[in-house]
Order: C-alpha cells, then sequence, then structure tokens
C-alpha cells in the first residue's frame, strides 16, 4: 500500500513539474524580448563553439533547439524549420561545390552539419519573435526602412568591399523580390523583415569570425535568398491550410525571384 501511495505521488509530482516546465516554455517563447536575446546570443555561441573546433556539440545543441522548437511549432512554424533547412543546406552544398564560398572547417562535402538544423533554427526564431512582437510597421514606414537598408548594403559593396561588378544583375534581382515582398499582408512584410535582421546578423558575424568565406562577399546578393525562403514557407503554409490562394503574378515572381538569383550565382561562378 505505501509503495503504491509513493508512486502515485511520484507520478503526481513529475506531472506537475511536467506542467509548470510547460508554463514556463510557452512564457519564455512568447517574451518576444527574452526570446531575441536568447537567438542572438545562441548565434554567438555557436558561431565561437564552431570556430574553437567544437563542431559535435555545435550540431547538437542545433539539433535539440530544432526540436524543441518543432514541439512549440504553428503550421507555419514547422514550415520554416523544414524548408529553410533543407533548402538552406542544398544551397550551401552548391555554394561549396562551385567554389562561391567556403567554410574554415567542413565534414560533408564542404559543409558542416550544424548548417542542416541551423537554418531551420534561425527562420524560426525570426517568425517566432515577429509572432509575439509588437514592434510592427505599418508597409508606408516599412519600405522606406527596407530600401535605405538596400541602399546602405550597396555602398559597403560598392565602396568597402569593391564588389561594383554586378549591381546591374542584383537590382534587378532586389527589384523583383520588393515587388515579391508586396505580395504578402502588412504583417509577413514584417516577417520578411525580422528574417532578413536576424540572419545578415548570422552571415556579417560569421564572416567577420572567419567561420566562412565568400568569393567575394557581398551584402547585397547575401539577400534575395533569405526573402525567398520567406515567401516561400508563407505560400506554401498558406496552401497547405487553405486559407490563402497564391495568385498566379505572385507565383511568376517567384520563379523569377529564383530564376535571376540562380543567373547570379552562375555568373559568379
Amino acid at each position: 500500500m505505501a509503495g503504491r501511495f509513493l508512486m502515485e505521488y511520484v507520478a503526481h509530482k513529475a506531472k506537475e513539474m511536467r506542467r509548470k516546465f510547460r508554463e514556463r516554455e510557452k512564457a519564455f517563447f512568447a517574451s518576444p524580448g527574452k526570446f531575441l536575446l536568447f537567438s542572438i546570443s545562441i548565434i554567438i555561441i555557436s558561431l565561437t563553439l564552431y570556430q574553437a573546433g567544437y563542431f559535435d556539440l555545435v550540431t547538437s545543441l542545433l539539433a535539440v533547439l530544432w526540436i524543441i522548437f518543432w514541439l512549440n511549432s504553428s503550421p507555419m512554424g514547422k514550415s520554416f524549420l523544414l524548408v529553410a533547412s533543407l533548402l538552406g543546406f542544398t544551397h550551401e552544398l552548391i555554394g561549396v561545390y562551385f567554389g562561391w564560398f567556403s567554410y574554415n572547417t567542413a565534414l560533408f562535402w564542404g559543409v558542416p552539419f550544424y548548417i542542416l538544423p541551423g537554418y531551420g533554427c534561425i527562420y524560426w526564431a525570426a517568425q517566432n519573435f515577429w509572432k509575439n512582437t509588437k514592434w510592427l510597421l505599418p508597409t508606408r514606414r516599412l519600405y522606406p526602412v527596407m530600401i535605405a537598408a538596400l541602399v546602405g548594403f550597396y555602398l559597403i559593396d560598392f565602396f568597402i568591399l569593391n564588389f561594383g561588378s554586378a549591381v546591374f544583375v542584383n537590382t534587378i534581382v532586389l527589384v523583383l523580390i520588393l515587388l515579391l515582398v508586396y505580395q504578402l499582408s502588412e504583417q509577413e512584410q514584417n516577417l520578411a523583415f525580422f528574417v532578413l535582421l536576424l540572419t545578415g546578423f548570422n552571415e556579417v558575424l560569421g564572416t567577420v569570425m572567419g567561420a566562412w568565406a565568400h568569393y567575394p562577399f557581398s551584402l547585397v546578393s547575401s539577400v534575395p535568398p533569405y526573402v525567398f525562403v520567406v515567401w516561400l514557407c508563407v505560400a506554401l503554409t498558406h496552401s497547405l491550410l487553405g486559407d490563402r490562394k497564391i495568385s498566379r503574378r505572385e507565383l511568376l515572381l517567384g520563379i523569377a525571384v529564383f530564376a535571376a538569383y540562380s543567373v547570379n550565382l552562375i555568373r559568379a561562378f
């Protein structure tokens, strides 16, 4: 009798602990400030560990985060985890194979394994921050900010990175990107902006730390694939849920962005 009572007591306490943990976990994910600080910290820690040679630890850390994010995901969150991970890793394999960029240490055809969960995690982090934050800008304010950021990228590329040869092609790609983003709702446009900020931080920090190298590195040319994946995840989620139909114009713009970016890569090779 005493043994049965003890087992029931332990089971009850374990259930209570799981409930409290889940409540705190949900509260943490719903806190935009804390979660943004956490996301930035994870990027810095992962790159630092990678540079120190702890490759398996970085992969394990991001894989665990990927699973945790999946368990706390909406349909759009799961779309970001899957699509961003698969497309991102494929993009890295192709880029390394053709010599567009390289990693200082890699384990799988020139690409480290942590990239696979890492892409999904960083996109999910951006969409989770977007989902819970109140820092949303209306389109009339967001677009000038995005255009100003792109102009800044151009100036850095041209005067600091000495990468002015592909300005014409990059301009075409970016105009298509802006037209594609315009097809999204006002809230989803903010999502694209948050993804761009977080991935841009990771891209610049990793380059500065020497975790990877671009040949040559261009801020402008790094924008299109990130925003394209945002559109693809959003469009896929809406299609699966059936809550918004993807227009023919939007689909053609998506294909045009993919084609123009591919041409840009071929020129770089």
